[in-house]
């Protein structure tokens, strides 16, 4: 049964995350690929390799970025016979005013990205086969951009041709390499990001979400370039849905969104500190909610004897107001909400049978709880990476999302801190300094020597160097510590080069056995130019989980979550809070034991008050009731067969009333079946639903790594919530009907 309904509620959250709604871009209000700083590279022709056409940016951040075309400028691209309109050259960019003697580009100094095709030189784009991207300006046919106020960019001095582009980096220019597809082009750059460590390329994936091209493509490669971003799975799970047409497979890859939560880590704070928001309002709100319903079905009986303290023939109204300003002196004193919860909880002591207190005691700890310690934690997990900039750096070079910013707080933090000497190396590997990067692991492997990590990234950087022995020596310590499949993989790929190949074959067997898709992968990476690919693993998730998080943390989160419900005094100290309702509840038993409490007739419903009625000693039904089911030898036949039924249909119309406000109230539905465990796990569960939906965007902003896995992951929460709240009413429902 629990399968059958993990399938429901992943098939309606694909349906109302994927279809219904359109895709998320990643963080809300983005619109386009600008945001995430990496143009889609242009798609190949049909024959023939050619280059992208925009900068990649985020490959390598602080690249330069395209100046913007200013107004009035043109553009004329044209594309050679047989091409595509993706594998145009670049145009001539031309500004007014000024002339082009002759129709000859040079004699008027233009630039040109390219050598001119026969038939340009006559100045006919049209004769040379090229397609205009614009019409061309009145008076540039005749070859003379004079008449259309047309100024051409001037050639540089001496007649030098452009500069040849600087790359950033190694996964830049491999990005930008030439290549025939978009597949082969997402190959090429995974290689190079994963021989430097970098297993996931966000940016890049984030760019390729929201770029040009098919959805069903583009979706594949962002997955491929960054397998744990949540996000692009999501993409690839709606364009399955979509365009696929595989809906078993959209449920599958929606699934796996939702597990690649917990390999991003990024995405796992996101995620594990809003679920924990989600947790902490439900418990402040199913506390609070279960300990209003028990007080409020014990109200009346609250005002009644209330009253009875001052004088008895005091007016109902009044009874009821004096009862209102008791339960609202807390909210004076400027306690908020909380205030009032000691009050109703109050009531709820004094006139709760002995299962009613227990579980308002639960409700006080359930509020206690979720204000304090949970609310806490969540304020941790969502601030641990801010607040620790050394680590922001140290993941954004295992992303590949270097800025000058973080290097310079690495370079700062290096010689004290062991996560920016790491991260240092890596750069260094990257950036082809290998030098640097085996100086600085071998630091490192004297501080940290049995890092499975440490020890296969300086293994690499060994046997890029040429040290065989050594590398070797390092695989070998590092698969004493794990039998690793990258390990194992990098070391058939040393016996390669050292020609030892029955070693090669053996530990590559080895390798498939562990993880045979990954050494699938990796082999497929490797494709036809085996020579020096290693690859090397990533920063840990856990050693970075270890640094940032701080359980101490999150205090002023929580109390800016606690400020709408406890602004005063108690609001401020957990220790304060609980012991003002252990008061509350142990004064309440006080009170509930010495008190002559009124109570309802449980046939009629009337009040019975030992002061009102003295004649009634003690039992659940009034004297009338009393003598018409227990002494009917003092009534008369007829009116008590009358009686009885006009007593039955009341019951009749009260357990319709039941189901109505057992439905409409949550937690109500548990005591009204004498059940008030079920009266709180209705209320929490309630909470819940509803606090998923409410913050079903995340309790903060998302950081470019949820995208529309994020609502998804909340609606299977809030759907979860509800089934389980649906549960426990239902079960209270049922045995209702059994009292």
């Amino acid at each position: 049964m629990t399968g059958h309904w993990s399938w429901a509620v992943l098939l309606l959250g694909i349906w109302v995350g994927v279809v219904a709604a359109p895709a998320r871009a990643l963080e809300p209000g983005a619109s386009d690929a600008s945001e995430v700083r990496l143009l889609q590279p242009a798609e190949p022709a049909a024959a023939g390799k050619t280059e992208p056409a925009g900068p990649a940016a985020a490959l390598v951040p602080g690249a330069a970025e395209p100046a913007a075309a200013s107004e009035g400028e043109s553009q004329i691209a044209g594309s050679g016979s047989g091409g595509s309109p993706h594998s145009a050259r670049p145009g001539l960019a031309a500004r007014p005013p000024g002339g082009l003697a002759g129709g000859s580009p040079q004699a008027a100094g233009l630039e040109l990205a390219a050598p001119l095709p026969d038939g340009l030189a006559g100045g006919s784009p049209q004769a040379a086969g090229f397609e205009l991207a614009a019409p061309l300006p009145d008076g540039l046919a005749g070859g003379d951009p004079q008449a259309a106020g047309l100024e051409l960019a001037e050639l540089p001095p001496d007649g030098l041709a452009p500069p040849a582009r600087e790359f950033a980096g190694e996964i830049e220019r491999a990005w930008f390499a030439p290549a025939v597809s978009l597949e082969e082009r997402v190959r090429h750059t995974r290689r190079v990001a994963l021989e430097h460590g970098i297993w996931n390329l966000d940016g890049p994936a984030r760019a390729l979400i929201v770029g040009g091209g098919t959805p069903l493509e583009r979706a594949h490669a962002a997955v491929s370039l960054a397998p744990d971003l949540p996000a692009g799975r999501m993409e690839l799970a709606r364009a399955l849905w979509l365009h696929g047409g595989s809906p078993l497979s959209a449920v599958r890859t929606a699934a796996g969104a939702l597990t690649a939560f917990w390999r991003h880590l990024e995405g796992r704070l996101w995620l594990a500190g809003s679920l924990l928001v989600v947790l902490a309002a439900a418990l402040v709100g199913g506390g609070l909610l279960c300990i209003a319903v028990m007080s409020l079905f014990a109200a009346p009986h609250a005002a009644h004897d209330l009253g009875d303290l001052f004088f008895r023939s005091m007016p109902g109204f009044a009874r009821a107001a004096l009862l209102g300003s008791a339960l609202l002196l807390f909210v004076a004193l400027g306690e908020g909400l909380f205030g009032l919860a000691l009050g109703l909880l109050a009531v709820g002591v004094i006139y709760g049978r002995t299962g009613q207190r227990v579980v308002l005691v639960l409700a006080a700890a359930a509020l206690v709880i979720g204000a304090y310690p949970v609310a806490r934690l969540a304020g941790a997990i969502l601030e641990a990476l801010p607040a620790d900039p050394v680590a922001q750096a140290a993941l954004a070079t295992g992303q590949g999302l270097v800025l000058p910013a973080d290097v310079a707080r690495l370079e700062a933090a290096h010689e004290d801190d062991l996560l920016a000497k790491q991260a240092l190396a890596r750069l260094a590997r990257s950036t082809g300094n290998l030098g640097r990067a085996d100086a600085i692991y071998q630091e490192l492997l004297v501080s940290l020597p049995n890092d499975l990590s440490m020890l296969n990234n300086a293994a690499n950087v060994r046997l890029h160097l040429g040290h065989m022995e050594a590398a070797l020596d390092l695989y070998r310590r590092a698969l004493e510590i794990d039998e690793s499949p990258v390990v194992l993989y990098n070391l058939s790929q040393a016996y390669g080069q050292a020609f030892q190949v029955d070693d090669l074959t053996e530990t590559l067997a080895l390798a498939q056995a562990l993880d045979g898709d990954l050494v699938n992968d990796l082999t497929r990476l490797q494709g036809t130019q085996p020579e020096g690919f290693v690859v090397d693993l990533p920063l840990s998730n856990a050693m970075l989980w270890r640094r940032i998080f701080d359980p101490r943390g999150g205090e002023r989160f929580a109390a800016e979550f606690r400020a709408s419900v406890a602004p005063g005094r108690l609001g401020g100290s957990s220790v304060a809070a609980a012991g003002a309702l252990l008061a509350v509840i142990f004064a309440g038993c006080l009170v509930g034991r010495r008190l002559r409490a009124s109570r309802w007739c449980a046939r009629c419903g009337r009040r019975v008050c030992p002061r009102c009625h003295p004649e009634v000693t003690g039992g659940e039904l009034c004297a009338a009731c009393n003598r018409l089911f227990y002494q009917p030898e003092q009534t008369d036949r007829a009116l008590r067969l009358a009686r009885i039924e006009a007593l039955r249909d009341r019951e009749a119309r009260l357990d319709k009333l039941a189901w109505g406000v057992s439905i409409a109230l949550p937690a109500a539905a548990g005591l009204l079946s004498r059940r008030p465990l079920h009266s709180l796990l209705g209320a929490v569960f309630f909470a819940i639903a509803l606090g998923a939906l409410v913050w079903r965007d995340g309790a903060v902003a998302d950081p470019l790594v949820a995208g529309a896995a994020g609502p998804f992951a909340f609606l299977c929460v809030s759907v979860l919530a509800g089934i389980s709240y649906a549960i426990v009413v239902g079960t209270s429902l049922a045995s209702r009907r059994n009292l």
